[in-house]
């Protein structure tokens, strides 16, 4: 098996470099922070049941929020993280990459210029704490009971 959260860390570190360099996310820096948190779920999942992630069966793709409630497991974040991750559908950066998308318009806009200290955050803590869950066997086992193994 691959490192656990090797991915996510990196995602993040992504993220970091370029918050720390301008003080902002570019549309490519946010959606490295969306795909930590989603990498971070893929570990869970991977070391849970062993298996690698079927990403066909969580569409559509990148959704963290709904990915971590088809893994049973949203609960057991805190509730800051919860909240991050309902900010995170809202911002929908996985979209950001597309200049065609109201994602892509509204993390452009002058007024969102302040949301990249909160996406890294957020991001920082969801990833840590997924590291914390991954130690639990009872919620590994929730992960397990909710994806067939």
């Amino acid at each position: 098996m691959k490192v656990p959260f090797h991915e996510a860390k990196e995602a993040l570190n992504l993220a970091r470099r370029e918050y720390t360099s301008v003080g902002s996310l570019n549309v490519m820096a946010a959606n490295a922070a969306n795909q930590a948190c989603e990498n971070s779920l893929r570990s869970l999942y991977e070391v849970a049941t062993g298996l690698t992630f079927p990403y066909e069966d969580f569409k559509p793709f990148h959704k963290v929020e709904r990915i971590a409630d088809r893994l049973g497991i949203k609960e057991y974040y805190s509730n800051e993280s919860r909240l991050f991750l309902k900010q995170l559908t809202g911002y929908a950066l996985d979209e950001t990459r597309f200049e065609e998308t109201q994602a892509y318009v509204d993390h452009t806009k002058t007024s969102a210029e302040n949301r990249a200290k909160d996406i890294l955050a957020g991001t920082e803590r969801f990833v840590e704490e997924s590291e914390q869950i991954s130690k639990n066997e009872e919620i590994l086992d929730v992960i397990r009971s909710r994806c067939g193994e």
